[in-house]
């Protein structure tokens, strides 16, 4: 299996556990054993409006090594009922590093607060690998 057809996984990770009024674990995937992994894409659908007074919230993807070393999403402070996309045609640089995910990685998912320590809100995140041999 080759990335050109690769073994698509979503992850998704509801609105209790993804809280941006602190600095969260959000949680941990582990792709199938023995393949490597790229990082498609990932959204956000905000049910809670996400707000801090200094700085954006962020929502990292990496390993125990780098904790962005997949993905660094400033997501601003979206009002509820908004979706976000890491795919979306209107950012202008993507989020998403290109890194190949080692096989047999945990890969770690965090949120970020902003900078005060103040921020609010919640949304459901979701997570798309590629998974190949």
């Amino acid at each position: 299996m080759s990335y050109a057809d690769p073994d698509r996984r979503q992850y998704t990770f509801a609105e209790a556990s993804c809280d941006f009024s602190g600095n969260n674990a959000l949680g941990m995937i582990r792709g199938p054993k023995g393949k490597t992994g790229r990082l498609k894409w990932a959204s956000l659908a905000v049910t809670t409006t996400i707000a801090g007074t200094t700085g954006d919230a962020k929502i990292n993807i990496g390993n125990a090594g780098d904790a962005d070393a997949y993905m660094a999403w400033s997501i601003g402070e979206p009002a509820v009922d908004t979706f976000r996309s890491t795919d979306d045609s209107s950012q202008t640089t993507s989020p998403l590093t290109g890194l190949e995910i080692a096989a047999n990685t945990e890969v770690l998912i965090a949120i970020v607060e902003d900078t005060t320590g103040d921020g609010a809100g919640d949304g459901v995140l979701t997570v798309c690998i590629d998974w190949a041999q």
